[in-house]
């Protein structure tokens, strides 16, 4: 959630409230063309903030049972109806986002952010076990692309313990081809950069006559994923 905000309304939450319902955050921004830099392209980036890993038992708050795996789901089939033509309104042949069901109006996720606490060993173990998770998906064939992120890297850089999970985290990431970045969204270090470089990957990776509707998902810390992105 911090990071989400971070990155959407340029602010960083001080207090910790976990995360009781997937909610969606939307920003438009603007990214190099592909074979046009000159030219550069709008997109509509859609992010899905959910609870915590481990969270289970119960259901949340549109009456679907705690169960984060459910939001590594990549397959779903891809729209057509992104672009306007014509007097069409924008965006008309998608949902409007609901109060009463969690109705993403990105039908794939193509990306995925592993958040955890840079502080914490516990929280880089279960990072770990999520990418665990989408080293499954990626053995039967999708396509997508996956970051692995240290965030609070402000908090305490110089003790033994954030040392530690970091040389952690990077052996990781070099061992499963991840990319791997320390940002701080309470400071804003990194941020912009993390979500541009994972939304240019995603263009890249898309063929050319399938730039639709897709979307970029992750994890927080503790367990929690976040994502989705359109254009």
């Amino acid at each position: 959630t911090s990071l989400i905000n971070s990155w959407v309304n340029n602010a960083c939450p001080t207090t910790y409230v976990p995360t009781e319902d997937p909610e969606l955050y939307y920003r438009a921004t603007r990214i190099p063309c592909p074979g046009d830099e000159e030219n550069p392209m709008t997109v509509l980036v859609e992010l899905e903030d959910t609870y915590s890993w481990s969270r289970s038992g119960g259901e949340d708050g549109y009456g679907q049972p705690y169960d984060a795996a459910t939001f590594l789901e990549i397959a779903g089939k891809r729209s057509s109806n992104m672009f306007s033509s014509g007097t069409s309104k924008p965006m008309s042949g998608h949902e409007a986002p609901s109060r009463t069901k969690h109705s993403p109006i990105t039908p794939s996720r193509e990306g995925f952010f592993i958040l955890f606490d840079a502080n914490s060993i516990d929280s880089l173990n279960v990072a770990k076990e999520i990418c665990g998770h989408l080293e499954k998906l990626s053995r039967s064939g999708a396509s997508f692309c996956v970051y692995l992120v240290g965030n609070k890297v402000d908090k305490d850089p110089y003790s033994k313990t954030h040392v530690e999970v970091l040389r952690e985290a990077q052996s990781y990431a070099a061992s499963r081809k991840l990319q791997f970045v320390e940002v701080s969204a309470l400071e804003f270090l990194r941020v912009r950069k993390l979500f541009r470089d994972a939304i240019e990957q995603i263009v890249d990776l898309t063929p050319k006559d399938q730039k639709t509707v897709h979307a970029l998902a992750g994890d927080t810390g503790g367990g929690g994923l976040f994502g989705g992105l359109g254009w």
